[in-house]
């Protein structure tokens, strides 16, 4: 934590853990640099901000300590308060204007201070679900701002407002790109700023079975884990499949762009960003997801014809192979996925989200 940081005036923008929160909150944090925004996270959140000068970013020692032992609740309750009675001391000298939170429990304490000093506030909820932290958040915030038309476990309240999902700058802009129908086949694989072990296991294993003149066509792009690398590296070659593996933080637009098809999670930030570049998906939902809140981002887009869902448990290399088999020399099905993909694209998300938030600093 930052003793020297200056609130006074600013809009304080909370955003904690993995890249699902941090990403939209960085978007809109770029959309106010004339505002001189303070974004505040954890430890986690930080890797996806070591660009940002000090003065630009507190980080909060939330803790990760687990909520199952009385030791892990003693040690998340004590720095709970910590944080609570840091930021009173910094909010009482000098004073923000608004307070924005885009979940995670590190989120947690500025709001609920933010609200007991009566600055404006508002949550941004980023899945179909809304997030446990923004639920308990939801009945004494401002305002709230949603990523899809409708999010399940949302409390219908009157300061409910659809502003869409707030994607990276390099995302934005790109017109719709039209498959090619001959030479090579792009297949994209992400597995999200966790990784995802099952689809550098799965994936793999999967192009093998396919017929071997499908095989020849395909160039394999997949964001792969560092511990996931040595096997995918050796396995593409030994099996002489043209393939670049890259990890999260490299180049994900020069990835996506011109895919056939992507197979990726179901989080919010990277449909919302495929839907931007048009690029039809296979979503399999991470299973662990709070309420399942995956399983309804991909049901969302399913609905639209923008791509698939199979669920992890459901998830095989046999299973994988007579989806790609089936859908990967029919372009035009994936072609028109595609389009689907894209007429739910919110561009100007960050904007509108920008425009609420302006206006609570009027207030």
């Amino acid at each position: 934590m930052h003793a020297d940081v200056s609130c006074l005036g600013r809009i304080i923008l909370c955003a904690a853990g993995t890249g699902g929160h941090i990403f939209p909150a960085l978007s809109v944090y770029t959309a106010l640099k004339g505002e001189d925004p303070l974004l505040v996270t954890d430890s986690r959140g930080a890797v996806y901000c070591e660009n940002m000068r000090y003065d630009e970013k507190l980080v909060l020692d939330a803790g990760q300590e687990s909520l199952i032992s009385v030791k892990g609740i003693c040690f998340s309750l004590f720095k709970f308060f910590r944080n609570i009675h840091y930021l009173f001391t910094l909010w009482r000298q000098e004073r923000p204007n608004v307070v924005v939170g885009f979940g995670g429990c590190a989120t947690l304490a500025p709001l609920l201070l933010a609200r007991l000093m009566r600055i404006p506030t508002l949550i941004h909820e980023q899945n179909a679900v809304m997030g446990r932290t923004n639920r308990v958040l939801s009945y004494i915030v401002t305002r709230i701002a949603l990523s899809f038309p409708e999010t399940r476990k949302c409390p219908r309240l009157g300061k409910r407002q659809h502003t869409g999902m707030p994607i990276r700058a390099e995302f934005i802009g790109h017109p719709l790109e039209p498959l090619k129908k001959q030479g090579n086949i792009r297949l994209c694989v992400l597995g999200g700023s966790q990784g995802a072990h099952v689809l550098s296991s799965i994936v793999p294993r999967a192009l093998i079975l396919l017929p071997e003149a499908l095989r020849k066509r395909l160039f394999v792009v997949q964001q792969v884990q560092e511990d996931d690398l040595p096997f995918v590296e050796a396995f593409y070659t030994l099996h002489s499949i043209s393939h670049e593996l890259f990890r999260f933080t490299d180049r994900p637009v020069d990835a996506i762009k011109g895919a056939h098809l992507v197979i990726c999670r179901a989080g919010a930030s990277s449909l919302a960003e495929l839907a931007a570049l048009g690029r039809p998906a296979l979503m399999v939902p991470y299973p662990y997801a709070l309420d399942g809140h995956q399983k309804e981002n991909a049901r969302f887009y399913t609905s639209h014809r923008a791509g698939w869902c199979i669920l992890e448990r459901d998830f095989s290399p046999q299973s994988c192979a007579d989806f790609l088999k089936e859908h990967l020399e029919e372009i035009s099905v994936l072609e028109n996925a595609g389009k689907a993909m894209h007429t739910l694209a919110e561009t100007n998300a960050a904007e509108a989200l920008v425009s609420a938030i302006v206006e609570l600093k009027r207030r």
